[in-house]
């Protein structure tokens, strides 16, 4: 599935939702949409799915230009809260919504135990709703929406009130999704919880995408720093040394022989640092840029980029 948003515009009141909006998903994947609640996020979200029209502009899928029947049966919003009745089993919950999706008899078991088979919850058929983590609450109500095989999800600020431990599940389960061949794009304010799930952010401001690209770049560009791992075989005061007496290393620390540094300088300046290193007769074993995995954890430790709240 490819999907193009080409030259959307929504206005309300005399007010821009979105502005010639262009944007563009051109493989699977999890997608993350960084903007305030000025920004349109949501607007786009109804629009995408069908919910309303833009005043302009197509929705491209798979190069075809797309309608709002198209939409809404390849598309599926997913908003903030869950809606759960937690007196009802687990698999049983699936099979009521499998009914009222309109997926045909003949297909319903299959569908069922499909989506059942992806949540890999051998141990959990008896369970009541109840009894289910929220991560695991989360996760049911999205293979309840995916029973219809949607070809893109779009999450509505669906993830950030999970907590820290329980997000390698929901990445697990979104990796699985998108090994599905689908797109997911997850909606938030606060870039720290997008990226643990999204490997390309979009930044939406005032209805205009302001930067998109891969993770790592977004956050070279907001935070305008660089997080750079140096190992060395010796000399391990005279490196500390010298990084203290470099503009570019706004602090670093140091664990055995190898530092950690956090660096405003540019990818030349990188260059420069480890010729100078290495024409001072430190012996590098390994000098390179720290990156997504890494970088979420500078993120937790207070690099966070808040954008606002919706």
């Amino acid at each position: 599935m490819h999907l193009q948003i080409h030259e959307i515009t929504k206005t309300s009141a005399q007010k821009i939702l979105l502005d010639d909006l262009e944007w563009k998903c051109s493989q699977k994947g999890v997608y993350g949409l960084l903007g305030d609640e000025s920004s349109g996020k949501r607007e786009l979200f109804y629009i995408l799915s069908g919910y309303t029209r833009p005043d302009k502009g197509k929705i491209f899928l798979d190069a075809q230009e797309s309608s709002i029947k198209e939409r809404k049966s390849k598309i599926s919003y997913i908003p903030p809260k869950l809606s759960f009745y937690p007196d009802i089993k687990v698999k049983e919950y699936l099979e009521a919504f499998v009914q009222v999706l309109g997926i045909p008899r003949k297909k319903r078991a299959y569908r069922v135990d499909e989506e059942w088979a992806y949540l890999n919850w051998k141990d959990k058929e008896n369970y009541f709703l109840h009894q289910l983590s929220y991560v695991q609450q989360k996760k049911l109500y999205l293979a309840v929406r995916l029973l219809a095989d949607p070809s893109i999800l779009l999450l509505d600020h669906f993830i950030e009130d999970l907590q820290e431990e329980d997000y390698k599940e929901m990445e697990d389960y979104l990796e699985c999704i998108q090994n599905r061949e689908k797109i997911v794009i997850i909606s938030s304010a606060n870039l720290s919880c997008l990226s643990p799930f999204c490997y390309h952010i979009a930044i939406l401001k005032e209805g205009k995408i302001l930067k998109e690209g891969i993770l790592d770049d977004i956050l070279d560009d907001l935070y305008q720093v660089r997080l750079l791992e140096i190992e060395v075989l010796s000399e391990v005061e005279k490196t500390k040394t010298l990084l203290n007496t470099e503009l570019k290393v706004n602090h670093f620390s140091w664990k055995g022989k190898k530092f950690y540094l956090n660096f405003s300088g540019t990818a030349k300046d990188q260059f420069e640092l480890l010729q100078k290193l290495l024409e001072s007769g430190v012996p590098i074993l390994r000098y390179e840029e720290v990156r997504s995995k890494e970088k979420r954890e500078f993120l937790k430790l207070g690099g966070t980029a808040v954008i606002g709240d919706d």
